[in-house]
């Protein structure tokens, strides 16, 4: 039982993270108004690939400790694949979306700074 709260309190954990790294890759400006700007801008684009980096790791752990869940349950350990995945699909289907969207996002912010 304490497995359970300890690996639902990590996957919101790694929620958090992403919403936190997403909220200030997208709205938070890098660069110093009085430096120079072709240093500042490279400085701004590898902080930007950081920030990227590190929302793209904590979405896929998050999909691990998701994915961690779900074999813990009755169904997946007695073979029942098929009813996990019916039941479970669209759940799993919107994850791989939000890290395709989040992969293409990231790179057009990166393409449109540089």
């Amino acid at each position: 039982m304490y497995s359970y709260f300890t690996k639902l309190a990590i996957l919101l954990l790694f929620q958090l993270c992403d919403l936190y790294l997403n909220s200030t890759s997208e709205y938070k400006d890098f660069v110093q108004p009085d430096a120079d700007f072709k240093i500042e801008s490279s400085r701004s684009n590898k902080i930007h690939l950081l920030l990227c980096t590190l929302q793209i790791l904590a979405q896929l752990s998050s999909f691990t400790v998701m994915f961690s869940l779900l074999c813990e349950t009755l169904p997946f350990q007695i073979g029942l694949i098929g009813v996990l995945t019916k039941h479970f699909s669209f759940m799993l289907c919107l994850q791989g979306l939000y890290l395709s969207l989040t992969i293409l996002t990231s790179g057009l912010r990166l393409v449109s700074a540089g």
